[in-house]
């Protein structure tokens, strides 16, 4: 349980709304302060949601008793506090209702700070940080202190005050009345999720055939959330030698679909032989040392290019004298962690080539 602001009067107080607060672990019987970092300023008559992530606060009034239409989200998981945007948002305004549908919160009714009571409000989506305004046709009458729920597919809005808080009124100042406020959806959202691709992959093969490869994709939606990305050749799957161009799509609860691809290339041996060979000049290493290791690599990469028709075994050969010289050198001439660098890549290229 989130407990936050309010207001405080009575012996030995300070009468004013506060701007601090605490969670309650029912499991431990325990309280735990909020902190204040990025909080808002002391308010109260604000409506709270909880979206089961986040405590949404938005409207209400502060200590000079101003509404001021402001709102931020709290995250207990990691206690801090976030701005939400005031872009499009409703008039400043408190004793409003505000209801979680599952992916906006509605804001409706109140008062603003001249005591006119309002018969508009906003759908705030936290996902999209974006407000939109409730619809305007079939309002019931502006009221504040009214009740508000949501079933799952409407806000049922029942009885309240048509009476200004600063003391106008009528004889019939107390509704008893009902109002259902369905949320669009379906046509109005065209908008279809964002794909989050990797950036072009390049591997090098494990074997004479390719190479398995993952990656990690995702997608959101600005009304759905997070929604299932799916791609052909999925993640975990063989790729060949060469350049594959891996296809994925993901789709929101109205259909819309947004479509992206990236590709995957897996180096065959000669490429990755070559690669080695800049990897040991990139070390620095003795001039005796590296001419020798490069002749070495050189040979098995001549050796590979006959083997296309006659075979690879002076390749791999080749390839086990250049291990063989590393290890000897390994803490030597070679460094230990250089040494184990180039081993495994070496390895890595004698499985390419089928020599393992």
């Amino acid at each position: 349980m989130i407990i936050w602001g309010g207001y405080q009067y009575g012996p030995g107080l300070t009468e004013g709304p506060v701007g601090d607060g605490a969670r309650y672990n029912p499991l431990s019987d325990t309280w735990t302060p909020i902190t204040n970092v990025g909080a808002p300023g002391p308010r109260y008559v604000y409506t709270p949601v909880w979206t089961g992530s986040e405590m949404i606060i938005w409207g209400g009034a502060g200590v000079a008793g101003f509404f001021d239409g402001f709102g931020v989200r709290y995250n207990p998981s990691s206690d801090t506090w976030k701005s939400i945007s005031s872009a499009g948002a409703p008039s400043a305004r408190g004793y409003n209702t505000a209801v979680w549908t599952g992916n906006e919160m509605i804001i409706w009714g109140g008062g603003d700070v001249g005591g006119n009571l309002l018969s508009d409000g906003g759908l705030y989506n936290p996902v999209a940080d974006l407000w939109t305004p409730t619809i305007a046709n079939g309002v019931p009458r502006a009221r504040h202190v009214h009740t508000a729920v949501w079933t799952g597919s409407a806000m049922i809005i029942w009885s309240g005050s048509s009476a200004s808080y600063l003391g106008s009124g009528t004889t019939d100042s107390v509704l008893n009345d009902t109002f259902s406020y369905t949320v669009a959806t379906g046509p109005d959202d065209t908008t279809p999720p964002v794909l989050t691709l990797p950036a072009n992959i390049t591997t090098d093969a494990t074997s004479p055939s390719g190479a398995v490869v993952t990656y990690t994709v995702s997608a959101r939606d600005l009304i759905d959330g997070p929604v299932v990305a799916s791609c052909v050749l999925p993640s975990g799957s063989f790729f060949p030698i060469g350049t594959s161009t891996v296809s994925c799509q993901a789709s929101d609860s109205t259909g819309n679909t947004a479509y992206g691809n990236f590709q995957i290339v897996v180096q065959a041996a000669p490429t990755q032989i070559s690669n080695l060979v800049a990897t040991i000049i990139s070390f620095n290493l003795a001039n005796g040392i590296t001419k020798s290791l490069v002749a070495k690599l050189n040979s098995a990469l001549a050796a590979l290019t006959q083997a296309e028709r006659e075979g690879s075994v002076a390749a791999c050969n080749m390839l086990g004298a250049f291990v063989n010289e590393v290890q000897a050198q390994s803490g030597k001439q070679v460094t230990t962690a250089e040494a184990k660098q180039l081993i495994a890549s070496a390895n890595r290229i004698r499985a390419a080539m089928g020599c393992l």
